[in-house]
């Protein structure tokens, strides 16, 4: 056999050996070289809604937040731990079992017997008609339209779906023009509890602006009371009005006795406040 015949397969063997001594797994490769690679698939998190077998309860809240004697009304004290806001219209929140164990520890409640696995907490909603719309619509107008302006024609929503467990429904409407007639805008239908909005509905308008809607609550030249408040000291006097203004409008005065011009606001046809910061 030739040299040659005889080294041939000690080579081949030495460059096979060569390529398996400087193979690097591609993720040790873009560490020492710096390159991007792909990350590891994560492991899926199983959460407790989607195993099967599960006691699930499920409870709709009305207001804007959770209790924890909404999910366990069978715990004495629970009324007094809140878990966070209501999920939002359509939305849900599931609690697993581990953290209502964990809520009921911290704050040293004693577990009922019987534990749901979860408890998924839902927004009461309430559905209202259009006529139901445009009903709550004319009775918050009545009660909160600025003084000569009346609803004419209100055009709601077909229906609309609002969080149930409101306490007031009030009407939010631009600045009306200081003139008479035909007035067309839009407003903003407000149910609150309390003093938090649940809802706030877009509502077409049509409104008559009478006599009194082209005249200022406070007119220039008015004589009216001045109140001064400084922290808890109120004093008052009479001052000179020096421009038209409504009701919440700061306006210029002229103290009557010094002839000294200051700002103050606006609190009904007799009345002005000035207060610190105005």
């Amino acid at each position: 056999m030739s040299p040659m015949r005889r080294t041939l397969p000690l080579l081949l063997s030495a460059l096979a050996l060569s390529a398996a001594a400087f193979h690097v797994a591609p993720a040790a490769l873009a560490h020492e070289t710096g390159a991007p690679h792909a990350a590891p698939a994560p492991t899926p998190t199983v959460r407790a809604a989607q195993l099967p077998g599960l006691r699930v309860r499920e409870v709709s809240v009305v207001g804007p937040r959770i209790l924890l004697s909404d999910l366990l009304p069978e715990v004495a004290g629970a009324d007094t731990v809140d878990l966070g806001a209501v999920p939002g219209s359509g939305g849900s929140r599931l609690f697993e079992q581990r953290e209502l164990l964990a809520s009921l520890k911290e704050h040293e409640l004693l577990a009922p017997k019987k534990l749901p696995d979860g408890v998924r907490v839902l927004r009461k909603m309430r559905t209202l008609s259009r006529a139901e719309l445009e009903a709550a619509t004319r009775t918050a107008g009545n009660a909160g339209l600025p003084r000569g302006v009346t609803l004419s024609t209100i055009r709601p929503p077909a229906s609309v779906a609002v969080p149930d467990g409101w306490t007031s429904v009030r009407l939010e409407m631009g600045k009306p023009p200081r003139r008479t007639g035909a007035w067309s805008t839009s407003a903003m239908l407000v149910f609150a509890k309390d003093t938090e909005a649940l809802a706030r509905i877009p509502v077409a308008l049509d409104v008559t602006l009478g006599a009194d809607a082209a005249v200022p609550d406070m007119a220039h030249g008015t004589t009216v009371t001045l109140i001064i408040r400084i922290g808890p000291v109120e004093v008052s006097t009479t001052a000179l009005v020096g421009a038209d203004g409504d009701v919440g409008a700061v306006v210029p005065v002229t103290v009557k006795s010094s002839g000294r011009p200051l700002r103050a606001r606006v609190l009904d046809h007799d009345h002005v406040l000035l207060e610190e910061g105005i």
